[in-house]
């Protein structure tokens, strides 16, 4: 009888998947692994996890006799297999009897392997069964503590685990967290730890941690967990190889329970165990892990940790957790050595830290850790970044975490350690740190120079030859999955081809010639210079057939000296960490593919320019906002530039226009809430502004914004126009995608803000304000069409040429014309799946994400659907249909509505509801007569500041570097009370010295909530300040000093504020939006 799974070998059945572990097989060769919680699995191990084993399923555990067994009597299979058959087991399947022979070697041996001469194997009980550290702790927590019990760990900036309370962890979600710290030498203040336990009386102490370096006292743990009634914990998931070798201090027998991981130091599969000395203990483990915390073991994963068991008892294994140590004892001098500072002072283990904040900073900004540890695996130094003691963010924290575990185990020797030391000190030192704006907290990147990252890749590959590599074989050697240097004597003539979605980019970015302008077939003369204008090659460059994707190809054929070593420089440029020009916060736009092909048999004979290109070289393409080696260049000369127009705007005299609309409105509101408002006659409430405000956060409301400006951009050149003339970066939207943005003019003053839809490759929709749609439109043609002035830095930059645009509210876009209508508020999405009817549409709308958009019908009537709004609800949609049709979409939509509460809101709804939220108003929080930019609004990661030109750049640029101003939410504590408007005075609320400006405010549920133009040091959540409460009626007092007040005189009282978080956080156990936070979750 045929299989019908056929036998044959992983290459035979999934190449793919073949191909790539032999390339990860190169990689682990070619690099220097230091990632502290990682270790090379040994053969037999991997053996055991290949075997039958892992065809089984076996919940629950061998027979309590099997468990007491030493491993000589397991090895008799007759006696165990005769109690098997007349007792059976505790599984929940049959077929396994031999399973308990593997889970019960493995506890034994686990037990034998931490065993030491005061807690011989026989006292201590092993569960070898959890998948990972994780689980095994959760299960600790499921077998000693209860939802909301105290629990005190190590805090995860600190060195703890995220299962030690990380409030993004269940373990800090389900209990009261008390966490510890290190003391101000680096190291555990017990005394600190034992007044802190004293005051919480934690149920569990948690001892062990993922990034402290230092050896732990068990005994002064074992004695706070006395004197308060805690279980302890040693969590030893990163020291166990070091335990189980004698290296470091052992918890047995002063820890309750131990738990660790067995393929960090402990070199064995993935997976953890548990340990325990008191039987009862034992008992309610097992139970925490089956059923509590999870259900089948991974038999095969047992039978690898019962194979590194029995090797964790070898003479061998105790000389490698030796030298594992000693190598990090060495690093940790020799980074010291080099100049380096290490977190926490030391190291006793298997792990360093070094502390980046310390490092000299050529750019005044400090290295972060995730910069750091990509620059050091670009050249073959494989680490992680970490957080360290005063760290606020996982994601960006300030050091980097080397372990010596994996290297060790290659062979790596003291010597080794060093050489590692200086290239990776090197490394770090000439990083030139830079940051860009996050939504939260700034996001460190940096740059450094080619030839240090070729210096150090070539230092690696040597180290990595002594330890085995084979420098010249295996899948994956070279690019693409390996950094390589540039040919030492590079070849004098190149072939090469660019693609990818953004190959164009990389390529107009790197040529002088104006590569996105050329269409397929076509070809043009270019020289590719470095940053200081000097040219490394010359020859053409064409657009050739798209590959098969679509994506765009081009082929490069070029001739000079260093022609050969443009390959890497432009793999260089796509990875994004080179220096490439004096301004650190631009990059070549990227990435892109980069294939070297079969040079040509003679070198192109294109002339190489000596020295700096001038800027009458033919080769270079006029009106170019950014290429490398541009601004030596312009250093070097003068362009010719033609005369530019200063664009100028005068709003144009009109009586308010009636939108699509407004005789539905004259249905459902008071005429005189029908006002004017940006040109239109707008209602301001239908039912009430705190009614329709409540129905947006608990129902939904549905808003006419017809009002507001719809422009289309397209043809070939659309995408490019768009990105050179907003902030935010129009090449990363997907078809399907939009996002938020800013108008701004050459001095950067901001037009308008804005929402850019992609519909197409060449096809993009701009939503502006009405107040400013006119302006908007007239800007965006007058830059269109070449004549006006977009930059002042460089006059001669011109706009691309292939594109058309089309105001999509004139009646002259017909069939095409489109308005906006907004539902916003939890019943939003029922409302419109009511309204759209089952189908492919409704499918899409449900899967929206925000900012994404999907295209179909309403009830016969095209629509654009997105997912955003101006209401800081999270979910909310606004629709974008023919003006003829939205009257009858607007009753339909109120119609399927009604029954979730769905109501008419006005103006007066929308703006409380997009001030509670923090969003900005033109005129209010950007420009105005206050002058506010994007970055002050806090919308500064919205401002794509590694695009080499947008208009505007320059001086959100300099307010990037130094921002000296700031927008912030705040909330009065105490109901009612005079209404505060914008332009009240906004003072310190501890020193009383003038701060700045409110700018909106508005009251929800009987509380004034605002936000205020103030100095950055005022921004931080929590913060107290006091506005004067003040209209335009209030009178002065006199100007007498508070000895000369008398009867009759007044003085100004101000209400107490405090500043709340820039935009509503959600939160992580709820998922609800908190619109008066004071701090993060």
């Amino acid at each position: 009888m045929a299989d019908l799974l056929p036998k044959t070998t992983l290459r035979e059945t999934d190449p793919t998947l073949a191909e790539l572990f032999e390339i990860e097989a190169t990689r682990q060769a070619r690099k220097l692994i230091l990632i502290a919680s990682e270790s090379i699995c040994p053969p037999a191990v991997r053996a055991a996890l290949d075997s039958e084993f892992g065809n089984l399923y076996a919940e629950g555990y061998p027979s309590t006799k099997m468990c007491t067994d030493d491993e000589e009597r397991l090895g008799d299979h007759a006696e165990q297999l005769s109690y098997v058959r007349r007792y059976s087991d505790r599984r929940y399947y049959k077929g396994v009897e031999l399973v308990d022979f593997v889970e019960a070697i493995a506890r034994r041996r686990m037990a034998e392997a931490f065993a030491t001469e005061a807690v011989p194997a026989s006292e201590i009980f092993a569960n070898v069964q959890p998948l990972s550290g994780a689980a095994a702790n959760n299960a600790v927590y499921n077998a000693f503590v209860s939802p909301g019990d105290v629990v005190m760990g190590m805090s995860l900036s600190s060195g703890g685990h995220l299962t030690h309370g990380s409030p993004v962890n269940r373990s800090g979600r389900n209990h009261r967290i008390v966490s510890y710290t290190v003391g101000p030498d680096g190291r555990l203040d017990y005394d600190a730890i034992r007044k802190l336990a004293v005051e919480a009386r934690p149920k569990l102490i948690i001892g062990g941690f993922s990034a402290y370096p230092w050896d732990i006292d068990w005994a002064r743990f074992r004695a706070i967990a006395d004197e308060v009634g805690a279980v302890l914990l040693a969590d030893i998931a990163h020291t166990s190889g070091l335990v189980a070798a004698g290296v470091v201090r052992h918890p047995f027998p002063h820890a309750h329970v131990v738990s660790f991981t067995t393929h960090k130091s402990f070199c064995g599969p993935r997976g953890a165990a548990i340990l325990t000395t008191h039987p009862e203990l034992a008992k309610r483990i097992d139970m925490g892990v089956f059923p509590g915390e999870q259900g089948g073991p991974h038999v095969h994963q047992i039978a690898g940790k019962a194979v590194a068991a029995k090797l964790a008892r070898t003479e061998a294994f105790r000389a490698l957790m030796r030298r594992v140590a000693e190598n990090a004892k060495v690093l940790g001098e020799a980074l010291v050595a080099e100049g380096l500072t290490l977190a926490y002072g030391g190291t006793d283990t298997h792990l360093v830290l070094v502390d980046l904040k310390r490092i000299p900073s050529p750019t005044g900004v400090p290295l972060s850790g995730e910069t750091a540890s990509r620059l050091l695996d670009l050249v073959g130094l494989t680490v992680n970044k970490n957080t360290i003691q005063g760290d606020t963010s996982a994601v960006h924290p300030s050091a980097v975490r080397f372990g010596t575990v994996w290297v060790s185990q290659r062979g790596a020797t003291p010597d080794h350690m060093r050489r590692i030391a200086r290239v990776a000190a090197r490394v770090l030192r000439e990083t030139h740190p830079y940051h860009y704006l996050g939504g939260g907290a700034p996001i460190g990147r940096g740059k450094i120079e080619l030839e240090v990252l070729e210096w150090a890749r070539r230092e690696v590959d040597a180290i990595a030859r002594e330890l085995g590599a084979d420098a010249a074989g295996g899948k994956g050697t070279g690019y693409p999955y390996l950094f390589e240097p540039r040919p030492e004597q590079p070849a004098d003539r190149a072939r090469l081809e660019v693609s990818g979605a953004r190959a164009p980019h990389l390529l107009d970015g790197a040529c002088t010639a104006d590569v996105r302008s050329l269409e397929e077939g076509q070809s043009a003369e270019t020289l590719l210079l470095d940053r200081r204008g000097e040219a490394l090659a010359a020859g053409t460059v064409t657009r050739t057939k798209p590959r098969a994707d679509g994506a765009p190809r081009f082929e490069l054929e070029l001739g000079g000296p260093r022609a050969g070593a443009v390959a890497a420089w432009l793999r260089a440029l796509s990875d994004g960490y080179v220096l490439q020009d004096d301004d650190l916060l631009l990059k070549v736009e990227g990435p892109a593919k980069i294939v070297e092909l079969e040079p040509p048999a003679e070198p192109p004979r294109a002339k190489l320019p000596a020295g700096v290109v001038k800027t009458t070289d033919q080769r270079v393409a006029k009106g170019k906002p950014f290429f490398v080696g541009l601004r030596a260049m312009r250093a070097q000369g003068e362009w010719l530039v033609p005369a530019r127009e200063e664009f100028r705007w005068s709003p144009p005299a009109a009586e308010p226009r009636k939108t699509c609309l407004y005789e539905e409105h004259l249905r459902r509101a008071n005429k005189r809430m029908i006002v004017p408002f940006a040109g239109w006659l707008m209602p301001v409430w239908f039912q009430g502004i705190a009614q329709e405000h409540e129905a947006v956060r608990r129902r939904a409301g549905l808003f006419d914004v017809s009002h507001m400006g719809v422009l289309e951009v397209r043809g070939p050149d659309a995408e490019r126009f768009l990105d050179r003339m907003t902030v935010n970066y129009v090449a990363m939207l997907r078809p399907g995608q939009a996002h938020y943005s800013y108008l701004l003019d050459p001095d950067g003053r901001v037009i308008d803000d804005i929402l850019v839809y992609k519909r197409g490759d060449d096809l993009f929709l701009v939503v502006v304000n009405a107040a400013n749609a006119e302006e908007d439109e007239a800007w965006l043609r007058a830059a269109a069409s070449g004549k006006y002035l977009l930059c002042r830095e460089d006059p001669s930059i011109e706009p691309p040429k292939r594109l058309e645009i089309r105001n999509l509210k004139d009646p002259s876009a017909g069939k095409d014309r489109r308005v906006d209508l907004a539902l916003q508020g939890p019943a939003s999405l029922a409302t419109l799946a009511a309204a759209v009817g089952p189908g492919r549409f409704l499918w899409r709308i449900e899967r929206l994400g925000r900012f994404e958009f999907a295209e179909g019908e309403i009830d016969g009537v095209h629509a654009i659907v997105s997912r955003t709004g101006y209401t800081g609800e999270d979910v909310g949609f606004e629709m974008y249909l023919h003006p003829d049709a939205a009257p009858r979409i607007w009753n339909l939509l109120l119609e399927k509505g009604a029954p979730l509460g769905v109501v008419p809101a006005g103006l007066g709804a929308r703006d409380s509801t997009r001030t509670e939220a923090g969003l900005p108003l033109h005129g209010h929080e950007l420009a105005g007569h206050h002058g506010i930019s994007p970055i002050e609004a806090g919308y500064g990661s919205f401002v794509r500041l590694h695009k080499p030109f947008f208009v505007g750049r320059s001086r959100m640029v300099a307010e990037a570097a130094k921002p000296a101003r700031t927008i912030v939410r705040f909330r009065v504590p105490v109901a009612g009370g005079k209404m505060i408007r914008p332009g009240n005075v906004v003072v310190d609320g501890r020193r009383g010295e003038y701060a700045g400006v409110v700018t909106s405010c508005t009251a929800v549920e009987g509380f004034q909530v605002g936000m205020a133009l103030v100095e950055p040091s005022l921004a931080a959540p929590g913060t107290p300040l006091q506005v004067f409460a003040m209209s335009e009626k209030d009178r002065m007092p006199p100007g007498k000093t508070i000895g000369e007040l008398g009867p009759g005189d007044r003085v100004v009282l101000t209400r107490e504020a405090v500043v709340l978080t820039r935009f509503a956080v959600r939160d992580p156990l709820s998922g609800k939006l908190d619109y008066n936070a004071t701090k993060a979750p």
